[in-house]
């Protein structure tokens, strides 16, 4: 059974077709895969990133705009402000839950999903590596 794994031109074309807003049939029929091959890449090869927009730092409690911590120059958090409620982007909700396409993406300050070709591919070669070492 040839052509099981996802080679990094595999991964490439994933990642393209997520910044070109494919859906995962299409990335899937595009490769020649299942279409549950590339949901289950993307949700194992996810990255997690907390940066702001440009010119705006990473702050992602629904509260920001009317925080008194914010309004006096503290940094709201939940460790320090009781009213803290993390704002989690809808659209990260369903397919495909990453935010490689997403118009809005250089003014967001949300948390960002992102998936990188290079890092699931290392990711991938690290695991496949950690299994034949054995005991």
């Amino acid at each position: 059974m040839k052509n099981k794994h996802l080679s990094y031109d595999d991964r490439l074309d994933i990642e393209k077709g997520l910044k070109n807003n494919l859906s995962f049939k299409q990335i899937a029929k595009d490769l020649g895969k299942d279409c549950t091959t590339i949901s289950k890449e993307i949700k194992n090869h996810i990255i997690f990133k907390n940066t702001g927009a440009i010119g705006r730092q990473f702050f992602d409690c629904i509260y920001r705009n009317n925080c008194e911590f914010r309004q006096k120059g503290i940094k709201c958090n939940q460790n320090n402000c009781s009213h803290y409620v993390k704002d989690n982007c809808p659209k990260l909700n369903k397919p495909p839950y990453v935010c490689n396409g997403c118009k809005s993406r250089s003014g967001c300050r949300k948390e960002r999903y992102t998936y990188y070709a290079r890092k699931a591919d290392n990711s991938y070669k690290e695991v496949k590596s950690e299994a034949r070492k054995g005991i």
